[in-house]
């Protein structure tokens, strides 16, 4: 595949959707689990991206995310394409809402099919571990081998334990097997997460996979499925990708208003587990969807005693406990089998027997209106960071580190007006038609609605303390008028 047709002939494509509510407090609704950086110094949607480039150029990447990450997407994504030679990924699928993984798999195919009618498309969730990258990539190849034939090709995961967290397929008959012993087999069953009893049986057969949502096939082939077993969905295909392509202002609210009276439905279930000409290739090469604080503590270096601590906790006469915290100490005496994760507004403590259920917590707190299910009190942007200090009814703190030559955006807000302090370096502020320079231990007050931006004009970091107040001051109040990071 090192010839330009080639090379239009492969596209990838990323799935980053969902909430990553089991990994909560650090994963928010605003801030969901591929953005995460918990096992390393890149996030899990990064690390996707750079397995991905060893096999498909980036311009032929396609990612489909929910239009409401899209800033925290593509300041992660500004990783790559500001490398040198760097190339953007093909296309940003930003969806309006959630409706699961039949609906944003069709939309990612159909664009490839507009490309090229015979094109086959690699499918990865982008929150997964994958941690021998090498026998990763020789499965994805073989992988394309067998999609070349028609069939919907699935990587199913050798179990390692009876996983009761994970769903499974049941491998049918073998009929081709390639020169480095990797298998393929017809698949018999999907079966949803089982309970412990099941998952022992299923362990013990030798005869289940675990199902780790990583597909090979045609475009060609899923849309035919698609149209098959989820005619509504494949109808609404069309019409979106022509008012994605169309450029007219209403697009996004005619795009809206389809996905609306769609159903959610998953393309295991929706289509997968409909089909007959689906191949399973049984892998090993150290899989986990860290999708739990149980999951993530197993993949985690540990200590002899099978701890993990974070860089502020100390642990006595404790086993099998990870401890994750940065804003303060955390001493832990006597634990066993425990989970504590502290941010600064929210402290999770329970058994890693418990950590499926998180989720539980998630959706409660999420339904009483909490604002420790939306998002975190620390966020990256493009011109530095902003962390949240102190807030409460009418009124909030911010810390912002502005890195050197950066400026946030052209920007309003509805809803409520602003007082920034700066406590090192200097700014330059615009706020309506007016320019001016604030030197450390000056200040000035953005009126509600004013347009405003700060700039970094010095060598060094620029800190500002902010003190918002008004009646609403979520991060969604916000009115962008420019930007040189190019969001909306």
């Amino acid at each position: 595949m090192s010839s330009d047709s080639d090379k239009s002939f492969l596209f990838g494509v990323i799935l980053a959707g969902g909430s990553g509510s089991r990994l909560w407090p650090l994963s928010r609704e605003l801030y969901p689990k591929p953005l995460l950086k918990i096992l390393g110094s890149q996030s899990l949607l990064q690390s996707t991206v750079a397995r991905l480039e060893k096999l498909i150029p980036p311009q032929n990447v396609i990612l489909v995310a929910n239009e409401k990450f899209a800033d925290d997407i593509k300041l992660q994504l500004n990783f790559f394409e500001r490398r040198k030679d760097a190339k953007p990924l093909e296309k940003l699928i930003l969806e309006p809402l959630g409706r699961n993984t039949a609906l944003a798999i069709g939309l990612a195919a159909w664009h490839i099919y507009e490309k090229n009618p015979e094109a086959l498309m690699i499918v990865l969730p982008s929150d997964h571990l994958i941690q021998n990258v090498e026998k990763f990539l020789m499965a994805l190849k073989f992988a394309i081998t067998v999609a070349i034939k028609g069939f919907l090709t699935h990587l199913g995961v050798i179990p390692t334990y009876p996983e009761t967290g994970y769903g499974y397929l049941k491998k049918g008959r073998l009929f081709s097997r390639d020169a480095a012993g990797l298998e393929v087999y017809l698949t018999k069953n999907f079966y949803e997460k089982p309970q412990p009893a099941a998952a022992q049986e299923y362990f013990a057969s030798g005869q289940f996979l675990w199902n780790s949502g990583i597909f090979v096939w045609q475009a060609k082939e899923i849309l035919r499925a698609i149209k098959n077993f989820l005619p509504e969905t494949f109808a609404a295909l069309p019409l979106v990708y022509a008012h994605s392509q169309s450029g007219a202002p209403d697009a996004s609210l005619k795009i809206k208003e389809i996905y609306q009276n769609l159903p959610s439905v998953s393309i295991d279930k929706g289509v997968l587990e409909k089909s007959k000409n689906i191949a399973v290739i049984p892998v090993v090469f150290g899989w986990s969807d860290v999708g739990t604080w149980d999951k993530i503590q197993q993949v985690l270096p540990k200590d002899a005693r099978g701890n993990y601590a974070g860089k502020k906790a100390i642990l006595f006469d404790c086993d099998n406990s990870l401890v994750l915290g940065d804003s303060r100490l955390i001493a832990t005496l006597g634990l066993q089998n425990i989970v504590i994760v502290d941010t600064p507004d929210a402290l999770l403590v329970c058994h890693r027997e418990k950590t499926e259920r998180v989720k539980e917590i998630f959706e409660t707190l999420k339904n009483d209106g909490s604002g420790a299910v939306l998002s975190p009190k620390f966020s990256e942007r493009p011109w530095g960071s902003w962390t949240v200090l102190l807030e409460g009814a009418g009124y909030k703190v911010k810390k912002f580190l502005v890195k050197p030559g950066q400026s946030s955006s052209l920007q309003a807000h509805r809803q409520r007006a602003e007082h920034w302090v700066i406590i090192t370096g200097e700014a330059r502020v615009q706020c309506d038609k007016e320019t001016f320079l604030l030197k450390t231990n000056q200040s000035s007050f953005i009126p509600c609605q004013a347009k405003h931006r700060f700039t970094n004009p010095g060598a060094e970091i620029l800190e500002i303390i902010e003190v918002q107040s008004g009646e609403y001051l979520g991060e969604d109040d916000i009115v962008r008028f420019e930007d040189q990071y190019g969001r909306e």
